[in-house]
């Protein structure tokens, strides 16, 4: 019985070539013959060893040192393993990133280096607060920050909102006739003092439970302004 192969070493040889007929032509649909391991997505990647059993186009782990996720050229450095297929991902790298190219917000295209500003207006109303610091930008510093020191008039005493910008001493005019008295004290203003306020502090009669109370008012005043000076 010399030269005869034995019947299960000739199923083992058979099963050993089928693999490897499989892994060369990726042929095989895994999962029809008992004796072959499987592979769903046809990829010549058995499932256990297949990082992504579903996708032909991934089946192995490679190594990175940097990632790009916003796709804007610029890169943070971050080290690990992804699921790839012949080579890394369009957003990873085997490269790291020097620090002066390092991307300051990688989540966002538009940004991505830091820039000095020494005021901002945030609320868009053109007064600008003296404040300093770096910003991440793009090519020019992002909108609300600025390179220029603001004057004194163009200075924002509330930077949060577009309808203030001013400060101002206010009077209370309880009988709103437009003048109001007492101590005045600073508010932060826009065009005009707020309702039941005045700019005018000069009302010699301010009482709103009076009828004539409003009947004194600015222009009623004038002449006697003028004759004091």
């Amino acid at each position: 019985m010399e030269g005869r192969v034995p019947a299960a070493m000739r199923h083992g040889l058979t099963s050993f070539f089928a693999v490897l007929v499989c892994g060369v032509l990726a042929s095989c649909g895994g999962g029809d013959d008992p004796d072959l391991p499987a592979d769903a997505d046809r990829d010549s990647v058995p499932d256990t060893l297949d990082c992504a059993p579903g996708d032909s186009s991934k089946w192995r782990n490679l190594s990175y040192a940097s990632v790009d996720q916003d796709g804007d050229g610029r890169g943070v450095n971050s080290g690990g393993q992804i699921c790839s297929g012949a080579a890394l991902p369009a957003s990873y790298s085997t490269s790291t990133v020097a620090a002066s190219d390092v991307d300051c917000d990688d989540s966002q295209k538009a940004y991505y280096r830091l820039l000095a500003y020494v005021s901002t207006d945030l609320d868009g109303d053109q007064h600008n607060v003296a404040t300093s610091g770096n910003i991440c930008s793009g090519e020019n510093l992002r909108a609300g920050y600025s390179t220029t020191v603001p004057t004194q008039l163009s200075t924002d005493c509330d930077d949060s909102r577009a309808s203030v910008w001013q400060w101002m001493t206010t009077f209370k005019d309880p009988d709103g006739d437009g003048v109001g008295s007492g101590a005045g004290a600073p508010v932060c203003s826009g065009n005009s003092a707020a309702t039941g306020f005045s700019w005018l502090g000069y009302d010699p009669l301010d009482d709103p439970s009076d009828p004539d109370s409003i009947l004194v008012s600015n222009i009623d005043l004038l002449p006697a302004l003028r004759a004091v000076r």
